[in-house]
């Protein structure tokens, strides 16, 4: 059932057709929280090469199109608050990093567009108030990067409230006088065909990686990974 409070608070767009975009210059956004989506909605809602954004001052998601210069779908006032890495998923439904900024917490949110209802939700215990985010991985986990904690995990959908895999803990050494305000931006998996391409051995980036960061992995769940 959709979580109850999962409706915006905000008036939904005009049936008679999608919002137009006007012609102004748009909020400031993160440009990484942006994807051109390559399927299309099952009720229609958008079509491949439509854009989804974050607009994360404005606490909200959407859907663009930008030849039409209209917004096929939107969500977020009153639910998210300076939000991240919104991605669509194969099911169709919506996947957000909901930081929390006004509420002091954080929490993963699995949205259906359709009905604007919240299907699945986490809260790890967190609070990263800037940067961070939410993948689902090919097994169908989801990594979460707390960034600021330098802390990422991973959890799976086991009952409502997932369990964790495993967790890793980033701490980048100081090299300025002033400290960035984040351990790092965010975590991604890298595909394993990818991965064999960083090499091993001495090599500049590595080297320079392995000089700046320490880390450290613990499993909670005692099986493969």
């Amino acid at each position: 059932m959709p979580h109850p409070s999962a409706r915006s608070t905000e008036p939904s767009p005009p049936a008679a057709g999608p919002a137009r975009i006007a012609r102004r210059h748009p909020p400031r956004q993160h440009r990484r929280d942006s994807s051109f989506l390559t399927t299309v909605q099952s009720a229609g809602l958008w079509a491949a090469g439509n854009v989804l954004v974050s607009l994360r001052n404005l606490n909200l998601i959407a859907v663009l199109d930008l030849g039409a210069r209209a917004v096929r779908w939107w969500w977020g006032p009153g639910e998210l608050s300076g939000q991240h890495q919104p991605s669509v998923q194969p099911d169709g439904t919506v996947l957000v990093f909901d930081n929390g900024r006004d509420l002091g917490r954080s929490r993963v949110l699995e949205i259906e567009p359709l009905t604007q209802g919240v299907t699945w939700q986490y809260e790890p215990g967190l609070f990263c108030e800037m940067a961070g985010g939410c993948e689902c991985l090919d097994d169908g986990t989801i990594l979460i990067s707390d960034a600021q904690a330098g802390h990422a995990l991973s959890v799976d959908r086991v009952g409502r409230d997932g369990r964790e895999r495993w967790t890793l803990h980033v701490s980048t050494r100081a090299t300025f006088a002033k400290r960035s305000r984040a351990e790092f931006y965010r975590l991604s998996a890298i595909p394993r065909p990818s991965a064999r391409f960083l090499g091993a051995g001495d090599r500049p980036a590595r080297t320079l990686a392995e000089s700046q960061v320490s880390r450290h992995l613990g499993q909670s769940v005692r099986e493969a990974l």
